[in-house]
């Protein structure tokens, strides 16, 4: 296995393992991020590893192999439009593919709305919201499921707005009894 890490020109970085086939990617992938084609880029990353191509198997004295026919040829008329690659996952690949991703601006804005307490509680809200900000980025990090991702955040950042106003509701509470 080989460990591959490429960074897209649009900023996004990906890494997995792969084991090379003829000193080249097996597959094609693509950013996760744009989908541009990394094919070209892990396999430079394959060649720079000195990975040595698989030797053909051994053959029988006398006997004489022939290569595979070529592909029938297709004009450009007549050939189907390419569907962008897909980036390689565990389940079809069998590698460790682990994407290192970096959040976008709107990710990081609903990921960071309960600092929208420190605009009303002052600490208290700061304090809840950066705690709630440091739980939503690892829910983010970690969750695959894009969905879920949003929904555990949201109910991360309504608990921290139910904390704060209970915390003002017991300091109120408190302040009125004396």
């Amino acid at each position: 296995m080989i460990p591959i890490k490429i960074q897209c020109a649009c900023g996004q970085r990906y890494a997995f393992d792969i084991e090379p086939v003829n000193g080249q990617m097996p597959m094609e992938i693509a950013c996760p991020g744009c989908g541009v084609d990394g094919t070209a880029a892990a396999n430079a990353i394959i060649a720079q590893s000195g990975a040595v191509p698989a030797a053909p198997p051994p053959t029988a004295p006398g006997l004489r192999t022939k290569p595979p026919p070529p592909p029938p040829a297709r004009s450009a008329a007549s050939a189907p439009a390419a569907a962008p690659p897909l980036p390689p996952s565990r389940a079809s690949t069998g590698s460790s593919f682990t994407p290192l991703e970096k959040l976008t601006w709107y990710q990081q804005l609903w990921i960071g709305l309960p600092f929208a307490l420190v605009a009303i509680g002052g600490m208290i809200g700061g304090a809840l919201g950066g705690a709630a900000y440091g739980v939503n980025q690892q829910v983010f990090k970690k969750t695959r499921n894009p969905v879920l991702r949003y929904v555990f955040t949201g109910l991360i950042s309504l608990t921290a707005v139910a904390a704060y106003f209970g915390i003002v509701v017991l300091i109120f509470g408190l302040r009125k009894k004396n």
